[in-house]
């Protein structure tokens, strides 16, 4: 398919793959973002309009690309393989005779082999031909598998995928956590840990140890910040489960961290982007300044696009306590300022669960 949008590998082209490949009977999936183009292999009951509209969904536009073949990937269960040089190839072969088999594999280890084939051939043919060469197969129902933890219901929802809320953090709580944001917050050049190389105006409190890269972490700061940390958690959670129609989700932090933005070239914003595709969603909490500024708002990109491939937009100003909750992969930007001296708090969210609410979302799995 074509996908437009796309303006990097590292976040957008990973965000179109993450997106595919959370369509139930989706085995793989690749996106390039400098040929705007992306492929999936799916299983058969897999439509076309369910590709795109997971695309678009968070934020690109797409077009299925005409004609192409199209193929599907095979799993098969075979018993009796004693090795891979005699007895793998020779399955190797067997599929690979199949007309329209395109590629095949096999492990004696796993007692598999799986095929990428095109969508006229038949399962039982290959199940015929593994055991035309003295072989047990049977077909492995890839579906069961590959259920991804995001439903068909949250991804098709909607809602607005975002949420400005007002006076989360109490004035006399977020002051006395403002006081050790002063003492210990110090600038944390990352360039060797991001693709962000000189970007300078973060101090992380929290690198959860499946987040890749690993950032040194500032203790004091975190702790003095963690009371607010975990009430906007909390706020966070209760309008993410409200968003997907979830209950009993469980939500910790990837990352979090404090930027501090001076009227300095480079260091005044952070330009448009969508976060982390690691993260299911993310958390901006305000926070106050000794040294006023003049911050337009963050700017947020949201809802279906039009004939254009606009999406629309809507710009918020958040106040010392209000917090901006934003679900995977969500526009926005941080306007620049020209003055003074803004603060914000920054978490990166994993969510799990075990319970979907409705019956819309049955197909939903735990993460």
């Amino acid at each position: 398919m074509y996908v437009s949008g796309m303006m990097c590998q590292g976040n957008c082209g990973t965000a179109v793959e993450r997106a595919l490949r959370d369509v139930p009977g989706v085995v793989e999936a690749t996106a390039v973002a400098a040929t705007k183009r992306a492929t999936a292999v799916v299983e058969a009951a897999v439509k076309d309009e369910d590709l795109v509209a997971a695309v678009d969904a968070i934020g690109f536009a797409a077009k299925i690309a005409e004609p192409e073949t199209k193929v599907r990937r095979v799993k098969l269960r075979v018993d009796g393989m004693m090795c891979d040089k005699n007895c793998g190839a020779t399955v190797i072969r067997a599929l690979k005779a199949v007309p329209g088999v395109q590629e095949a594999m096999a492990s004696a280890k796993t007692a598999s082999a799986n095929a990428l084939v095109e969508q006229t051939v038949k399962d039982a043919d290959l199940v015929a031909a593994v055991e035309a060469v003295g072989f047990s197969a049977s077909i492995v129902q890839l579906g069961a598998f590959l259920r991804r933890k995001t439903s068909a219901a949250a991804r098709k929802t909607t809602k607005p995928r975002h949420a400005c809320i007002r006076d989360v953090v109490p004035a006399e709580e977020l002051a006395k956590a403002f006081e050790g944001v002063k003492k210990y917050y110090h600038e944390q050049q990352l360039q060797e840990y991001s693709r962000y190389k000189n970007w300078t105006q973060s101090c992380y409190m929290d690198c959860h140890e499946h987040w890749s890269p690993q950032v040194p972490i500032t203790e004091p700061l975190r702790d003095c910040m963690a009371p607010v940390m975990e009430r906007c958690r909390l706020r966070f959670k209760s309008w993410y489960e409200e968003l997907h129609g979830l209950k009993n989700a469980e939500v910790y932090a990837l990352n979090s961290f404090v930027t501090k933005y001076i009227p300095v070239e480079g260091k005044q914003e952070f330009g448009k982007h969508v976060d982390s595709a690691k993260c299911d969603g993310s958390l901006i909490v305000a926070l106050p300044t000794d040294d006023p500024h003049d911050w337009p708002g963050i700017k947020i990109w949201d809802g279906p696009r039009n004939e254009k491939g606009e999406q629309p937009e809507q710009t918020y100003v958040l106040q010392p306590g209000d917090i901006c909750c934003l679900d995977a992969l969500v526009w926005h930007h941080g306007l620049p300022i020209s003055k003074g001296v803004r603060y914000v708090a920054v978490c990166f969210f994993r969510c799990k669960w075990k319970e979907v609410k409705g019956a819309d979302a049955t197909n939903a799995a735990s993460a």
